[in-house]
């Protein structure tokens, strides 16, 4: 019984770390967009930011990133 615990601990823990894994398609590099062209290239792009409020100091710190970032990239 000890040895099929183990076992499918083994076989868990693979799985979990073979569906986190990046696998390489659908990849984008940086300065690259899905569609494959180079940033700056005048297309479009929508980014999408999820997170939850653990303290209004980090939703504060969160907001001046998001500033931050739109500040240095108006076209997106």
């Amino acid at each position: 019984m000890k040895k099929l615990h183990m076992v499918s601990c083994v076989m868990l823990c693979s799985m979990l770390t073979a569906a986190c894994s990046g696998g390489g398609a659908g990849q984008v590099s940086p300065g690259s967009s899905p569609g494959g062209k180079a940033a700056g290239s005048g297309e479009v792009v929508t980014l999408k930011f999820m997170g939850w409020e653990a303290s209004p100091l980090e939703t504060q710190s969160v907001k001046k990133g998001l500033d931050l970032f739109m500040q240095q990239h108006p076209e997106h």
